[in-house]
């Protein structure tokens, strides 16, 4: 019953080659441009090559003028590892210990 149908669908679906689905993807893109003017169709396709880079250039140039981790928040971090790693780590066994005790009764 459905298996057949199932695998005549997936043998259909196989045989689609590179060839018919490079011409399945371009496609609305050529459908796209097959409105635009004989005479306007570099014009329009430099316009969009031309936004494409300005956009890249800016969103590379924004990236670099992202706020970096100042020196005073290095320091504030460096002071909390060093809080942890000095009072509460050498507690953490003894602090759990107690919270179990506190669970269990």
């Amino acid at each position: 019953g459905s298996a057949y149908y199932i695998k005549q669908w997936y043998q259909r679906r196989v045989a689609i080659t590179a060839g018919q689905l490079v011409f399945q993807t371009i496609q609305p893109v050529r459908q796209l441009f097959a409105l635009i003017p004989e005479d306007n169709k570099y014009f329009v396709f430099g316009a969009i090559m031309g936004v494409n880079l300005l956009c890249f250039l800016l969103a590379k140039l924004l990236s670099r003028t992202k706020p970096r981790l100042t020196s005073r928040m290095k320091k504030l971090h460096i002071a909390r590892r060093k809080k942890i790693l000095e009072t509460i780590k050498p507690k953490q066994s003894d602090m759990y210990s107690k919270y179990l005790a506190q669970c269990a009764e």
